[in-house]
């Protein structure tokens, strides 16, 4: 399989998690739990400023390789999903504290893994950026799509769609990792 279109898809897979909890979160919090309009545009606030602040780790790990942190940060989201989707399911607990503080992690590691995304992706060709620019923003927006259609379509609570789909995507995208770093080893 193309390296292209295997980093385009593990990044836009990442990127569906955040779609997925752009999607979700009004039900989670405003239907579900009660919170006011204002109280959600602050939770969804804090969801940002965390992407922001992974972004700013990232461009501190500059002596690591994009790949790595790309990958690591799906697999650690994966592990993450696998916990809260056990907690769930085990204790029958969905606070949405609980959810909210998995979420912010969540869109931490997506603020260190996005950029990795886009430097792969443009390191593909040295004279293609505009190409490449575009197949990543068509892989980003494909994976966002995907993202919203699931958590729209699990028939469970909110907090349980979007754990179920931040691990089914974290998994494929951890597997698209996989893939990768075979085809670099050959």
């Amino acid at each position: 399989m193309s390296p292209i279109l295997l980093t385009g898809t593990a990044s836009g897979l990442l990127y569906g998690i955040v779609f997925g909890f752009v999607t979700i979160s009004p039900s989670l919090i405003i239907n579900e739990h009660g919170y006011s309009k204002g109280a959600f545009s602050l939770f969804s606030l804090l969801a940002t400023m965390c992407f922001v602040l992974g972004s700013v780790v990232n461009i501190k790990l500059s002596g690591v390789s994009a790949l790595h942190k790309f990958t690591l940060s799906g697999w650690v989201i994966l592990g993450l999903s696998c916990t809260a989707l056990l907690w769930i399911s085990i204790m029958g607990a969905d606070s949405l504290w609980l959810i909210m503080s998995f979420s912010y992690l969540i869109f931490f590691l997506a603020g260190i893994a996005m950029p990795c995304s886009v430097l792969l992706m443009l390191g593909f060709s040295d004279t293609s950026a505009g190409l490449l620019a575009a197949l990543t923003g068509f892989f980003h927006l494909t994976g966002a799509s995907v993202g919203a259609y699931l958590v729209a379509i699990i028939n469970q609570p909110p907090a349980h769609a979007f754990i179920l789909t931040t691990t089914t995507l974290s998994l494929c995208c951890v597997i698209a990792c996989a893939f990768i770093s075979i085809q670099q080893s050959d």
